[in-house]
């Protein structure tokens, strides 16, 4: 439920966010991603990388409200929202379709980032 709500609600942002900032390349659209996350304490976007194959996309946050509740009390990611999100809003952001996303390492675990890796479904196992 949280990461389906989190992927309606990234894609849907990032068409604001494009329309509002008047975006017109994916380095405008990041960089105006960034400011509009600080801006509403959210979290701090780190850094957003495609691969050099241009298959899988890395996103890192900090300070991320979903993880800070739980900070270093959890065994497992908790950031299913923004896992949902992360998918939804760089599936606009770099212009891909059906990706699924990944939180490989996550605040509340007590590790230093909460970290996404979005690549294409088939890929799933």
């Amino acid at each position: 439920m949280f990461y389906t709500s989190g992927y309606d609600a990234g894609k849907n942002s990032a068409l604001v966010v494009i329309r509002q900032w008047e975006c017109e390349t994916t380095d405008e659209i990041i960089s105006a991603t960034t400011q509009q996350f600080a801006r509403y304490g959210w979290l701090i976007l780190r850094d957003i990388e495609l691969s050099v194959n241009q298959r899988e996309i890395t996103c890192t946050v900090i300070k991320n409200v979903e993880a800070m509740i739980h900070t270093g009390k959890s065994d497992t990611p908790v950031c299913y929202f923004l896992e949902g999100f992360m998918c939804g809003y760089l599936e606009v952001v770099f212009n891909k379709e059906d990706m699924v996303c990944e939180e490989v390492s996550c605040q509340a675990m007590g590790d230093d980032v909460c970290r996404f890796v979005i690549k294409p479904k088939f890929w799933e196992k």
